[in-house]
């Protein structure tokens, strides 16, 4: 499972890179066209759907490297064994809800496939597609984390780590 998370990475890294990267070329492209009085109307509406693309990949990429926001305020107040406990059941929970979220948006996915965007003309579910990808990983992700937490792991000198 570790391989997987760790092909995720350099498969999400790359790709809000690529859009991060697109994001800026698009809207130097927009205000150099505007310096020369020309409008490009689709630059405005294409970078707000890399924004959406790029905010639910880098939501995997904040959760892999714990930069999520959590209060641990009440779990530090309790033994090793209690606080493993809690740990299994926020993240149990942080899973649970983002696949929640992932399942009503896959019930939308053939009516925003009928909706079009206002200038491209391409179908919204292309656009929430991204949103989708990035729900689906931190869910899985987070549910894998969850129960790092009560199964015993081996670490790399093969020792079983608890």
């Amino acid at each position: 499972m570790k391989k997987i998370f760790e092909l995720l990475d350099r498969i999400f890294y790359a790709l809000s890179a690529v859009l991060l990267g697109g994001m800026v070329i698009i809207i130097f492209l927009q205000v150099i066209t505007r310096l020369m009085q020309i409008s490009l109307t689709w630059t405005t509406e294409i970078t707000q759907y890399m924004f959406v693309w790029v905010t639910f990949i880098g939501g995997y990429i904040g959760a892999r490297k714990g930069r999520h926001i959590g209060v641990e305020f009440f779990q530090n107040m309790f033994p090793a064994p209690i606080k493993k406990g809690m740990s299994f059941v926020a993240w149990s929970l942080a899973s649970f809800y983002y696949g929640l979220v992932l399942y009503y948006c896959i019930n939308l996915w053939p009516k925003l496939g009928m909706q079009l965007t206002p200038i491209l003309k391409w179908p919204m579910n292309i656009v929430y597609s991204g949103m989708m990808i990035g729900l689906l990983s931190m869910s899985l992700y987070f549910l894998y984390f969850a129960f790092s937490f009560i199964i015993p792991t081996k670490n790399d000198t093969g020792e079983v780590k608890v």
